[in-house]
């Protein structure tokens, strides 16, 4: 191994993880500011695990305030989602959607003590944030993250609806509903607005004509998700997941949907690994497409079967 590369390769890692320090010690900040924690007992803390999240997606040392703000949504999403699984009624809920759906701080009065502190943080965070863009690009992006958290809030909402109704959607329609409220939709938003991209799609547009490239990942994401927390969801009162959605629609065990799950994984990353695969196949995958559907083996007639 050449050691000057390696040398050089260890510097740029120091270099990039203190990028990430200081990200993360302005994250901690913002959280310590926003005193949510202190206030509602339900607000889970999650701050690295936030900023993992957002490192992960941003790496890129120029990204830091794109880290940032996906740090700050992914904890304001923890928060927010306890709040709809397993704190408010559904009246509540009802009352808080339709004040972010209004995004007006008129709409405030009408909400119990405890959810003025969320509206009031996830208000001020957004407006920050997009504050930030127009000083420093002349973009507005309120419109773009304020329809995401609508839409999100929606999500939660409905599935709040069905446990308290003692509903148990079929699998589509869980997905059609939790890969939203998964979080990824608020997490690309966030992503769309902040990299320098020119909003070339209204926002009342954006979810529906990137509906592929926004819903694909949100539901590998609400898989992934369900596989590893969904039993403890269940327990401290939560809407069925998909496993239970699927178990329930086509009467299987647990184990038998746990690999159909990951099939989907698997079939989504040989769909698109090469690109858009199912729009667009090249060569290659539409050879494994004939290969599979309309080529049989060569069967050795003298040997049989």
């Amino acid at each position: 191994m050449n050691s000057s590369l390696l040398e050089l390769a260890k510097l740029h890692f120091n270099f990039v993880q203190a990028t990430f320090q200081r990200n993360l010690r302005s994250v901690s900040r913002w959280w310590k500011d926003l005193g949510l924690g202190v206030q509602l007992s339900f607000a889970r803390d999650r701050l690295v695990e936030s900023f993992f999240w957002a490192a992960a997606i941003t790496p890129e040392p120029q990204f830091g305030r794109c880290r940032e703000a996906v740090a700050k949504v992914v904890e304001l999403t923890a928060v927010i989602d306890d709040m709809y699984d397993v704190y408010g009624t559904v009246d509540e809920l009802e009352l808080f959607t339709d004040a972010v759906d209004r995004w007006d701080l008129k709409a405030v009065d009408q909400l119990p003590e405890y959810m003025k502190s969320c509206f009031l943080a996830l208000y001020n965070s957004i407006n920050e944030i997009a504050y930030e863009v127009l000083k420093e690009e002349r973009r507005n992006v309120i419109p773009y993250l304020r329809n995401a958290w609508t839409e999100m809030c929606k999500a939660y909402l409905v599935e709040a609806k069905w446990y308290n109704n003692g509903y148990t959607p079929t699998l589509e329609e869980f997905l059609q509903t939790s890969w939203m409220s998964v979080g990824s939709l608020g997490v690309q938003t966030y992503v769309y607005c902040l990299l320098g991209q020119n909003l070339a799609l209204e926002s009342n547009d954006f979810i529906e004509k990137m509906s592929n490239i926004l819903e694909l990942p949100g539901r590998i994401f609400r898989f992934a998700d369900d596989l590893a927390t969904s039993t403890e969801e269940l327990k401290r009162g939560d809407v069925p997941k998909s496993i239970q959605c699927y178990m329930h629609e086509a009467g299987v065990t647990e184990d038998e949907f746990v690999n159909y799950a990951m099939n989907v994984g698997r079939s989504s990353y040989f769909t698109y690994k090469q690109g858009d695969g199912f729009g667009d196949p090249d060569s290659e995958q539409k050879k494994s497409y004939m290969s599979l559907f309309a080529e049989p083996l060569q069967v050795d007639e003298a040997k049989g079967i």
